[in-house]
C-alpha cells in the first residue's frame, strides 16, 4: 500500500472517522515525505529514516525520536516536557505508564540526548 493511502487511512482511524492504524513496521522511509503527518498510535517498530527525522524502538509502547521532541505511544512531548512531568501526569497517560516510565526513563531521556547531539553537529 502506498505511504498517501497508509497515511489518509491512519488520519481516519485517528479522528474515529473509521480508517485504520498505520502499520508502518519496518519501512524504509528514507525518501517520504512525512511533513505534517500524525504518526500517533502508528507501528512505527524497525522502521528506517534518514537520520534527519526519526529514529524508533518499540518497547511497550513505540518511541519515536525526533530533535525537538519525543513520541512515546500517543503521547508526543518535549523531552524537556518528559522529563519534569509529575507521577500523576504520566499516571494519567495509560495503564501501566508509570511503572513503564519509572523502568525507561533514564534510558529513553539519554538516547534522546544523544540523538539530538549528534543531529546538532
Amino acid at each position: 500500500m502506498e505511504i498517501e493511502k497508509i497515511l489518509s487511512e491512519h488520519k481516519l482511524f485517528l479522528s474515529g472517522k473509521g480508517g485504520a492504524r498505520a502499520d508502518l513496521s519496518g519501512a524504509d522511509l528514507r525518501c517520504a515525505d512525512l511533513s505534517g503527518a500524525d504518526l500517533s498510535g502508528a507501528d512505527l517498530s524497525d522502521v528506517v529514516g534518514d537520520g534527519n527525522a526519526v529514529q524508533s524502538m518499540s518497547l511497550l509502547w513505540n518511541v519515536v525520536f525526533f530533535e525537538d521532541w519525543i513520541l512515546i505511544g500517543c503521547q508526543k512531548h518535549t523531552a524537556t516536557d518528559w522529563a519534569t512531568f509529575s507521577d500523576e501526569a504520566i499516571s494519567g497517560m495509560a495503564p501501566r505508564a508509570l511503572a513503564w516510565w519509572v523502568d525507561h526513563k533514564p534510558l529513553i531521556l539519554g538516547l534522546h540526548a544523544k540523538y539530538a547531539e549528534s543531529r546538532s553537529k
